[in-house]
C-alpha cells in the first residue's frame, strides 16, 4: 500500500474520532510534559503528511489491537513543555492501520 493510501486512511479516521492514544508510559509523560489535550493531539495527528511516513511494515507477530500493518511517522512539531518554554522538538508516531479504530501505539519525542 502507497504512502499516499496510508495518509488519506489516517486522516479520515482522525476526522471521524476512530483513533485512540494507547496509554504507554512514554505516550504518558510525552502528552503530561507538553500537557496536550484531545483537541492538540488530534490536531497534531491531522497534519501528518505522506513525507512524515518513515516506514511501514506489516505486523504478523503483535496482534494484541488487530491484524494490521504498522505505520511510523516523524514530524517536527512547535510545542510548548510544562514550564512555558517553546520548543521544536521530533515526535515519533507509530500507528495500526486498523479501518475500525486506529491506535496510536507510539506518541512521544523521537529518541
Amino acid at each position: 500500500m502507497g504512502k499516499q493510501i496510508y495518509i488519506q486512511e489516517v486522516i479520515e479516521l482522525i476526522n471521524k474520532n476512530q483513533f485512540y492514544i494507547i496509554p504507554r508510559e512514554k505516550n504518558k509523560n510525552f502528552i503530561y510534559e507538553y500537557k496536550l489535550d484531545y483537541i492538540m493531539i488530534k490536531q497534531m495527528l491531522l497534519s501528518l503528511e505522506k513525507d512524515d511516513i518513515k516506514y511501514q511494515v506489516e505486523d504478523i507477530e503483535y496482534t494484541k489491537y488487530g491484524s494490521a500493518p504498522l505505520v511510523v511517522f516523524k514530524k517536527q512539531f512547535h510545542l510548548i513543555d510544562m514550564f512555558g518554554n517553546d520548543k521544536n522538538e521530533i515526535v515519533y508516531i507509530k500507528i495500526k492501520m486498523n479501518k475500525e479504530k486506529m491506535p496510536v501505539i507510539s506518541f512521544h519525542l523521537n529518541e
